[in-house]
């Protein structure tokens, strides 16, 4: 299966169609990954936009070059990582809480395929694009297996000494802070699965302070041991994160003056506009969070605004100059993107520092004024604030988000045609194959170029198919699942099917916390939008989201199979009230 998997892999498609015209999405993260152009800009355009994105995905594109590993070969591996972590996490997880119950071995490598060939590798959207979207799929995947093994780890670790179980239990805690980490640098917008991470953290301190006061006894020790090392499980994770956030924040204040990881949402332009997203207008709707007028009342109280009069000569001519900002105000967050290319095209985008410097005089001005607040709240300061009415009209997209991450709606295989790269970008065709190590068929091009592409294509899209159509009884029966062994523990009063089920409970809660958190931040900068644009946006922005659902219907459909067995107390996989009532 496993092989399988990577011949379809290597022969779908790649998106390069639209990489090439796509100049601050796939086709910026390709020239990032040029790293010695990437850290010593030559032009103001190249200045402007070096910091507007994270290098996590540039960097993966440079070791996969270091080691001489195509693209595509990377992504697919990577999928099958992440989907024996998954698994490895819950066959860990379930010997800890149930160690007499076996599942035989065919569920768990049917649960791998299941992972390893989720629909999301092979959509259109989701999967074909040469972007960091992408890779966040099997990395959240890595992820949530890494989180899975490293609960286990703190609950039982394996080992016959102390000095080896608290070695093995550290290790697995540097590897979740080292995945996080590279995690946290795909994008800008990580933070949406902390709840997941936290939900770890506090069970792996839980775990190791209750055991480890077991073992201590009652005394000064074990009142204090059991703390320090509650604080240890959770803080090497952290340490590894903090440590690189430390280190990604150094390179970057060498190399540009600033440590921003990105200037849209860090530092004094994304402060700059933090503060418009919050001056009362009249005039502001949920999608136009900058009306002119706004920028006026900035440039009327910022004496250092008016003294720049070609940014704002600039910033009028509206989104990348298409049309003039007072009649079309750019889409939600977009007015960010419009000013760093304004500052580049006025010619005060010198450098990062300075430009900083400029914007810390302008928000303190602004600061001072005290404009007029509008009405609301917002989960990030990167975002214009919303009432609650205007939260809950966002409910359409959150609809789209979940039937497109859940149950695979819209989710399509294109013609291989629609991904060649076009000639007329002949020079960028030529940057994305060196720096993927793949060759890219253009446009025109004879189906020998396409060899063995059409068999991918078709059986990815049969995949789909096959996984739309499973959706509709699996995540019922997760959901039952769930509730049954709910019930069932709190009824029979079964230990061991209590300490599955708490289990169970706590991954889903982190996930659910996590997918919501992900689907409302995608609705708030995206809606209201037009219907194809809505299911272009949940595809390519929720898919994320896709693992931790598959996994907690997994995990619920578990559930169901261990409550069925503990109620009938029969069972051909060695359920332990079997044998008490045999006996």
């Amino acid at each position: 299966m496993v092989l399988l998997r990577f011949l379809i892999g290597l022969h779908m498609p790649l998106d390069a169609y639209s990489a090439v015209r796509s100049p601050f999405d796939d086709l910026l993260m390709v020239r990032y990954a040029q790293l010695d152009a990437h850290f010593h800009p030559a032009t103001d355009w190249d200045q402007a936009f070096a910091l507007v994105k994270t290098m996590s995905f540039p960097y993966f594109l440079n070791l996969i070059g270091l080691l001489g590993i195509p693209y595509r070969a990377a992504l697919t591996a990577l999928y099958c990582l992440g989907a024996y972590a998954c698994v490895t996490g819950m066959r860990r997880l379930l010997s800890v809480c149930w160690p007499t119950f076996r599942f035989n071995r065919w569920v768990w490598l049917g649960l791998f395929v299941f992972l390893a060939y989720c629909p999301a590798a092979f959509d259109y959207d989701a999967g074909s694009k040469i972007y960091r979207e992408p890779m966040l799929v099997p990395v959240v995947m890595l992820l949530a297996g890494l989180m899975l093994i490293y609960v286990t780890a703190c609950w039982k670790p394996r080992g016959d000494t102390a000095l080896r179980q608290w070695s093995g239990m550290l290790a697995w805690g540097v590897l979740l802070g080292g995945v996080w980490s590279f995690y946290w640098y795909v994008k800008e917008s990580g933070i949406w699965l902390a709840p997941l991470l936290l939900m770890t953290l506090v069970s792996c301190g839980v775990l190791v302070f209750l055991r480890c006061r077991a073992s201590y006894g009652k005394g000064v020790a074990g009142r204090v041991v059991p703390v320090l090392l509650s604080v240890v499980v959770v803080l090497v994770p952290l340490g590894v994160f903090g440590g690189s956030v430390a280190a990604y924040r150094a390179v970057n204040e060498r190399y540009f003056g600033v440590p921003y990881a990105s200037i849209r949402t860090e530092g004094e332009i994304a402060g700059f506009f933090s503060r418009l997203y919050t001056v009362a207008s009249d005039e502001r709707t949920d999608g136009e969070w900058v009306p002119w007028s706004v920028v006026e009342r900035a440039q009327s109280v910022s004496p250092t605004l008016r003294a720049h009069p070609r940014i704002v000569e600039w910033m009028a001519k509206g989104q990348f100059g298409s049309a003039p900002w007072a009649e079309d105000p750019p889409d939600t967050d977009m007015g960010v993107w419009t000013l760093i290319w304004d500052l580049a095209q006025s010619g005060e985008f010198r450098d990062q520092r300075s430009v900083q410097d400029l914007f810390t005089k302008i928000n303190q001005e602004l600061d001072a004024a005290d404009l007029p607040q509008s009405e609301g709240f917002r989960p990030s300061k990167s975002v214009a604030p919303k009432t609650l009415r205007q939260v809950w009209a966002l409910h359409p997209s959150w609809r789209m988000s979940f039937g497109t991450s859940a149950l695979w709606r819209h989710y399509e295989v294109r013609s291989p045609d629609s991904y060649a790269c076009d000639t007329a970008h002949e020079s960028d065709c030529r940057l994305l194959e060196t720096t993927l190590g793949e060759s890219l068929p253009r446009r025109g091009e004879s189906g020998v170029a396409w060899r063995g592409t059409g068999m991918a294509t078709g059986i990815a899209g049969a995949i789909i198919r096959v996984y739309q159509a499973a959706a509709l009884l699996y995540l019922p029966l997760g959901v039952l699942g769930f509730l049954a062994a709910a019930f069932t523990a709190l009824r029979r009063r079964d230990g061991m099917l209590r300490r599955v089920t708490l289990a169970a409970f706590v991954f889903a809660v982190g996930a659910v916390g996590s997918v919501a958190a992900l689907m409302l931040a995608t609705s708030w900068v995206t809606y209201p939008e037009a219907v194809e644009a809505m299911i272009h946006h949940a595809k390519y922005y929720t898919a994320a989201a896709a693992p931790l659902i598959q996994l907690t219907a997994i995990m619920g459909i578990g559930l169901l199979a261990l409550a069925v067995s503990a109620r009938i107390g029969q069972s051909s996989y060695n359920c332990p009230n079997t044998a008490e009532r045999q006996s």
